[in-house]
């Protein structure tokens, strides 16, 4: 089981999972930053799209050669450059698509699309958020922090069941979690208590 990232760095490296990225309008420096980063520890290759000129700009600003990566030149709307990266995904051309300078709410909007997006045509279509944290020495799951605000019963069993590969893929057998109620905290020794 993982407790760190750097042990899941440590393990991606030694079965060289390398994946593709596929950014939308990667002409940002700090998204643009973290896949140059993550390419030159050899985990992802980058297809980039945007303003080529600026991102060739700031690939050698960065002492990158373009030639290292894919560039798909596009000037147009935001949420066009985002459907642009999930059509990739969708694909297989890529692995993972990634939010440059663009409003979020396009970039979920391009994923979320019914037509084109990543969302299951049939089966059950809710998405929720999971955040990994490491805390005293091992990992802490919180999902859905952010997009189903007041869940009913049967969202809250979804969001458990969209969590639960995350948390086996961290090695996680999934014996002891449980939902929490918003105001209520998880004790070191396993107890749970509610704040005031």
């Amino acid at each position: 089981m993982f407790t760190t990232f750097k042990e899941i760095e440590s393990y991606v490296l030694s079965q060289n999972m390398k994946k593709r990225i596929a950014l939308a309008n990667a002409h940002d420096e700090p998204a643009l930053s973290a896949v140059v980063n993550a390419k030159r520890r050899g985990v992802v290759e980058g297809t980039l799209i945007g303003k080529k000129a600026e991102i060739i700009q700031m690939l050698h600003n960065m002492g990158e050669s373009e030639t290292d990566y894919e560039i798909i030149d596009f000037d147009g709307e935001e949420l066009e450059s985002a459907k642009i990266a999930i059509k990739l995904v969708k694909e297989g051309k890529a692995d993972i698509p990634m939010k440059g300078i663009l409003q979020t709410s396009n970039f979920a909007r391009a994923i979320l699309n019914r037509e084109t997006g990543l969302i299951p045509a049939s089966g059950r279509r809710l998405v929720s958020q999971c955040g990994i944290f490491e805390y005293e020495g091992r990992f802490i799951m919180i999902t859905d922090a952010a997009i189903n605000i007041n869940p009913d019963v049967e969202t809250q069993i979804g969001i458990v069941e969209n969590a639960l590969p995350v948390a086996k893929a961290l090695g996680n057998d999934c014996q002891g979690g449980r939902p929490l109620r918003r105001g209520e905290c998880h004790r070191k020794d396993g107890q749970h208590r509610h704040r005031r």
